[in-house]
């Protein structure tokens, strides 16, 4: 649709944001340009973890808070095989307590605080899981191990944070 030679004006916001978005999901799926993430149909979480394995010195660390649909995604194992080798600590958490610490986040959303290590290694890593709130896992690391393991929720319906048994 042209106007006295011009496209009209939403035409041309179209074809911007067509052309934006095209760029963006080719720099994202580039083998090239993202090597550590396995091609395919990559997110801007995969592509900053490959990034951070790039940059990372092979003494240093990483660390990022993220999503992890790799995890359970059928097409990224090769992006898992890395992940795995690199991984040191993974503090997997749910965003349901209404004081949450992550108030951007929903509250039905999953994601993780990871620390990557510079070079691949033998696959070694502290795992938590099902946190509700960030001090959990430093206490969990405190805990001594006795005690029953608690439930998600307590009896009063109310999840439960605590770690000191």
């Amino acid at each position: 649709m042209r106007r006295e030679g011009r496209l009209v004006p939403a035409v041309e916001a179209f074809l911007q944001d067509f052309v934006s978005t095209r760029g963006a999901m080719e720099v994202t799926s580039s083998e090239v340009m993202n090597p550590f993430a396995g091609g395919g149909s990559n997110n801007l979480y995969r592509c900053f973890i490959d990034l951070s394995f790039r940059l990372v010195a092979p003494q240093g660390y990483a660390a990022l808070i993220h999503q992890d649909g790799h995890l359970g995604d059928p097409k990224s194992g090769a992006f898992r095989r890395h992940w795995y080798a690199r991984i040191v600590k993974h503090f997997g958490y749910i965003n349901t307590i209404k004081s949450k610490s992550f108030a951007d986040a929903a509250h039905y959303m999953r994601f993780s605080q990871n620390i990557y290590r510079g070079v691949e290694a033998e696959i070694c890593f502290d795992q938590f899981t099902t946190g509700f709130l960030p001090q959990q896992v430093e206490e969990s690391y405190s805990h001594d191990g006795t005690g029953q393991v608690p439930d998600i929720k307590g009896a009063d319906g109310h999840w439960d944070n605590r770690c000191d048994l």
